[in-house]
């Protein structure tokens, strides 16, 4: 599915987005499609400190949300949800781990309309749900740098 977000993957941090449209389970109470978006960050991205790393994946799925809350097709689906994906090397597996370093999931009616910026304020008005597992993500950081 083309989002038009094609000029965020620059190579550097962001190497792919991906996006898929998924079925509500059958109790529900937001019955319909949701449209998942995946934005994958290069392993590179993958240093310390972590905080640094949340604050980068916050704005960029920020920015995800912001763009595809534009687009009337988007708005079709009963919510958009936006994760930003880390990979990272981890010494007890062959390939790299997968984090979730940052995620917002809001319901489609509640997209902001507009070309400015999302601010926390914006977030709360939405009822935006945030979430991470930027513990995971530390931990795999530590583990990789000692």
């Amino acid at each position: 599915m083309d989002l038009g977000l094609n000029d965020l993957i620059d190579g550097k941090r962001i190497v792919q987005i991906d996006a898929d449209s998924i079925p509500a389970p059958p109790q529900s109470p937001h019955p319909g499609d949701h449209l998942i978006v995946n934005c994958h960050y290069n392993i590179e991205m993958a240093k310390p400190p972590s905080t640094d790393l949340y604050d980068a994946a916050r704005s960029d799925g920020l920015e995800i949300v912001r763009r595809l809350a534009e687009k009337p097709a988007v708005r079709k689906f009963v919510s958009l949800v936006v994760r930003v994906i880390g990979h990272f090397p981890d010494p007890q597996m062959q390939r790299p781990a997968r984090r979730r370093i940052y995620e917002v999931s809001v319901l489609s009616n509640n997209l902001p309309t507009g070309s400015r910026p999302i601010s926390r304020a914006d977030l709360k008005r939405m009822g935006a749900v945030e979430g991470s597992q930027i513990d995971d993500v530390a931990e795999l950081l530590h583990q990789t740098t000692h």
